[in-house]
C-alpha cells in the first residue's frame, strides 16, 4: 500500500476515516467487483483492469473515490472511450488548482470560501437579468410609439434607470474577473476553447459593455438607426441566465438540450428577423 501514498488505502490518514473501532475493520461501502481490481493494482503495481461487466462511468467514479492515480486514469479513459464530460483535469500549481476548483467544482474543495465565491457569482446572475428586464419592459416597439408621441428625432438609448445602471456596471465587472480567472487557472486551454459557456460569458459581456458605453456616452441620437442593431443585442443578453447552468442541474439539462438543437434556435433567430 505505501507503493501509492497518494492512493486512499496507501495513505494512512486518509485510510483512518473508514475504520470501524467496535469492529477492528476498515469498511468500505463501495461496490465489491470494482474493489478486487483496486486490490489487484496494489498487488500488481500500476496494473489497471475493469471488470468486464461494470460500466465504465462507474468505474471511473470508483477509481476517483480511491484516488488512484491520474495520469494512470488519463490513460484509461482514453483507451475506455469513456465520455470527457465528467472528467477532471487538474493544474499543478496549488494556487492555480484552488480557483478552478472553486470555480468548476466547488462541491469538491475545502477551500472556505468557496460557497461565498459560487453564492456570489449566482446572485451577479440572477441580478443581472433585472436590468434586461427594465429594458424590455417597456418594448422596443413601444419605445417608437414614445419617439412619436415626444416627436422628436432623437433619444438617449438604451433607456436605464440609474439603479439598473449600476447593477449593469458590477454584474459586468463580475462577469469579466470570473472569466479572466478561469482563463488564468485552466490545466489545459482547450477546456476553455470547448466549453461553450465561456462564450456565452464573453457575448454577455461584450453586449453588456456596448449598452453601457452607448448609454454613458449618449452618442446614439437616432434611435432609428440603433433599433435593428438593439434587437441583437437583447437577444445576446438574454443568454445570461445560462451562466446558471454552470451551478443548477436542471438548468444544465435545459443548456444541453439548446446546444444539440442550436442550428434549430439559429434558423429561428433569423427567420424571426427576416419576417
Amino acid at each position: 500500500l505505501k507503493i501509492f501514498p497518494e492512493t486512499l488505502l496507501g495513505n494512512e490518514d486518509k485510510r483512518r476515516l473508514f475504520y470501524d473501532n467496535k469492529l477492528h475493520l476498515y469498511r468500505f461501502n463501495r461496490h465489491p467487483s470494482i474493489f478486487e481490481s483496486i486490490l489487484y493494482y496494489y498487488l500488481n503495481p500500476g496494473i489497471l483492469i475493469r471488470p468486464p461487466h461494470i460500466e465504465s462511468e462507474i468505474f471511473y467514479d470508483e477509481l476517483r473515490f480511491w484516488n488512484i492515480n491520474e495520469s494512470l486514469m488519463e490513460t484509461f479513459i482514453e483507451d475506455d472511450m469513456i465520455p470527457l464530460d465528467n472528467i477532471r483535469f487538474l493544474p499543478a500549481e496549488k494556487w492555480r488548482r484552488i480557483i478552478w476548483k472553486t470555480l468548476m467544482y466547488p462541491k469538491s474543495i475545502d477551500f472556505p470560501y468557496s460557497e461565498l465565491v459560487i453564492g456570489t457569482c449566482i446572485l451577479a446572475t440572477l441580478l443581472s437579468c433585472i436590468p434586461f428586464i427594465g429594458e424590455i419592459i417597456p418594448t422596443v416597439t413601444e419605445l417608437n410609439k414614445l419617439q412619436n408621441i415626444l416627436g422628436v428625432k432623437q433619444i438617449y438609448f438604451p433607456l436605464y434607470m440609474r439603479s439598473f445602471y449600476i447593477i449593469e456596471i458590477i454584474s459586468i465587472i463580475i462577469f469579466t474577473i470570473e472569466l479572466n480567472l478561469r482563463i488564468i487557472s485552466a490545466p489545459k486551454f482547450s477546456l476553455i476553447i470547448y466549453d461553450i459557456i465561456n462564450f456565452l460569458d464573453l457575448i454577455i459581456i461584450l453586449s453588456g459593455s456596448i449598452c453601457l458605453i452607448s448609454y454613458h456616452l449618449h452618442n446614439i441620437r437616432h434611435i432609428n438607426n440603433f433599433l435593428s442593431f438593439y434587437y441583437w443585442l437583447l437577444i445576446l443578453k438574454s443568454f445570461r441566465i445560462y451562466r446558471l447552468t454552470r451551478y443548477l442541474l436542471h438548468l444544465r439539462l435545459l443548456y444541453k438540450a439548446v446546444a444539440i438543437s442550436l442550428n434549430e434556435v439559429c434558423a429561428l433567430i433569423i427567420s424571426g428577423k427576416i419576417y
